[in-house]
């Protein structure tokens, strides 16, 4: 209850203790059980009264100490050097991957970095894998010229599927760069399974077709040259009012060395059937038999009405330039 409440409450009693006593003027020992009543009342009412601003100081004082050491955090940080800055942001990084923190993990990157750290998001989700541990080695810095810094980064995470219970490790090791971006360290770019992200992933903003009411889209493209892989994200938008289906389980690509690459496996999500008025989401993994990243042609074939089997789309294919993607 509010002090507000409670005066007003209080100053009543005392009214009616005084018409009671010059007005209507009953029995003396009515009159001193009526006055004794009141007096209880009155002196509960300032218990109250009492313990209310107890509590108000209280609070107050609680939130005076947050506030206090939000300020000096804040001014211990400001008084850090940039050295210990890129260094405190590189480990605060990785304690985030350690512990699966994506939104963490997205306070210390742009970039290229949170490209990936967004791929590793929709990832998790449609995965079967766990950290158990991340192990790490020392980080440190470089050189720093101005808003950029230079450093280097190791950890390990030693994973395990969920349902085989196989155990494999992911290696993050080498190069980190680091932007200060409205006056904030960032981590914008490093390597991963031996490769910079930046040589690595690809984002697209306008890489679609569209035909008999069906939208298709290559959104992104991660190559893994250790893994002899390369993960394409699709997006397709069904704008009809009955199921359709794809051949992707039958697509390919054809890289700079005109070897065909076939499908290997779904990565997440499910693009083999797309709901009436539906959009799905989903990865599809190739095998690719390049020595590095480049342009190549998806044979993505044909879409079709899941009623009655007639093709919708025949033959579809896409043309994936790389110098036509996303750069920072």
């Amino acid at each position: 209850m509010q002090l507000k409440k409670i005066i007003p409450v209080a100053l009543f009693l005392f009214v009616f203790l005084a018409v009671a006593i010059f007005g209507c003027a009953p029995k003396s020992s009515e009159l001193e059980k009526t006055i004794m009543q009141l007096q209880d009342e009155i002196a509960k009412k300032e218990e109250i009264i009492k313990e209310l601003q107890k509590e108000s100081i209280e609070v107050k004082e609680e939130t005076t100490e947050e506030e206090t050491e939000i300020v000096i955090e804040e001014e211990e940080k400001a008084s850090l050097t940039d050295n210990a800055k890129v260094l405190l942001v590189i480990e605060s990084y990785i304690n985030a991957v350690e512990n699966k923190n994506f939104t963490e993990q997205k306070s210390y990157v742009a970039k290229y970095a949170l490209d990936i750290v967004n791929l590793k998001e929709y990832e998790d989700k449609n995965s079967d894998s766990g950290i158990r541990e991340v192990e790490r080695k020392q980080s440190k810095v470089d050189k720093i010229e101005g808003n950029k810094a230079e450093g280097f980064m190791s950890f390990t995470e030693h994973l395990e599927n969920l349902i085989t219970k196989d155990k494999y490790d992911l290696l993050t090791e080498g190069k980190v760069y680091l932007e200060k971006i409205n006056g904030e360290w960032k981590i914008v770019d490093y390597t991963r399974k031996n490769r910079l992200i930046s040589e690595a992933l690809y984002t697209f903003n306008d890489l679609s077709k569209e035909l008999n009411n069906i939208k298709i889209s290559v959104v992104l493209v991660l190559f893994s040259i250790f893994d002899d892989s390369v993960n394409i994200r699709y997006i397709i938008e069904n704008n009809n009012d009955f199921k359709i289906s794809t051949s992707i389980y039958s697509s390919k690509i054809l890289g700079p060395d005109k070897k065909q690459n076939e499908f290997s496996y779904y990565g997440g999500g499910d693009l083999s059937e797309i709901l009436p008025n539906a959009i799905s989401e989903g990865d599809g993994v190739y095998h690719w038999t390049n020595e590095s990243a480049g342009d190549f042609k998806i044979f993505f074939g044909d879409i079709y009405n899941s009623d009655n089997y007639n093709d919708l789309i025949k033959d579809l294919t896409f043309d994936v330039e790389l110098a036509n993607a996303t750069r920072y």
